[in-house]
């Protein structure tokens, strides 16, 4: 396990989560996070869902690096994301 420190402007962070090292190199700091907290969130090998508010009070990323994480991280093939229902919510499917 590794403790991980995220700045934002206003507050300091310490959040332990289990991340793998070269994982962190190949995708950086915020999304391996959030694969982080993708998995542990995981029950199934199925789509879950998991809202993007509820990703951001968790790991207190802002919302444009949220955006440019989930991208990299379904870019690297770690994860798949859709859209499902009304009102529409986004579900997740780990793949690796």
């Amino acid at each position: 396990m590794q403790t991980i420190f995220l700045f934002s402007k206003y507050y300091f962070y310490i959040c332990s989560m289990e991340l793998n090292n070269d994982q962190i190199k190949e995708l950086g700091i915020y999304p391996s996070a959030i694969y982080s907290l993708l998995i542990s969130e995981s029950k199934t090998n199925d789509f879950f869902s998991f809202s993007k508010e509820k990703i951001i009070s968790e790991t207190r990323i802002k919302r444009s690096n949220l955006q440019a994480s989930l991208k990299k991280l379904v870019s690297a093939g770690y994860i798949e994301m859709k859209v499902f229902g009304l009102p529409a919510t986004t579900h997740f499917k780990i793949l690796k």
